[in-house]
């Protein structure tokens, strides 16, 4: 085997390598606040639990707005909420200012670490001081 037979397939995988790549901007590179900001203003929809799904959407002026419906009861449950959003190092932060029924986390400042955010899915991991630790996804509403 000469030279350029062993070469040859350690060329092909490193521009095969660099297509993905050049394909994937978060590789290498990790979002700043500003990017995770951008990606996350829209709507999301968070299945919470069997029969539980949470929308919610983040508007470009910091106002967070969210509703919770609950099917499978003698009585669906819907629930809003509002309140302000930001990100500050790598954290989605939310306030809860306003709830359509009694809220533990009313007026509490909640922490999500962003995970992963794209076009389509954000991943974040729960607040542990306020829920859960677990990693949970949202998916964005095509409008």
């Amino acid at each position: 085997m000469n030279i350029h037979q062993k070469i040859l397939p350690l060329f092909a995988a490193l521009v095969l390598f660099c297509v993905n790549a050049l394909a994937d901007d978060t590789i290498g590179h990790e979002l700043t606040d500003q990017e995770i900001a951008e990606r996350l203003m829209g709507k999301w929809n968070e299945t919470v639990a069997p029969g539980m799904v949470a929308t919610n959407e983040f508007l470009q002026d910091g106002v967070y707005v969210g509703t919770l419906d609950v099917e499978g009861n003698d009585e669906p449950v819907d629930a809003s909420f509002k309140g302000n959003w930001t990100v500050t190092a790598g954290r989605v932060i939310y306030v809860v200012k306003e709830s359509s029924i009694p809220f533990p986390l009313l007026g509490k400042t909640i922490k999500d670490k962003v995970i992963s955010i794209d076009a389509e899915k954000f991943v974040y991991r729960g607040d542990p001081a306020h829920t859960d630790a677990e990693e949970h996804t949202m998916v964005k509403i095509k409008e």
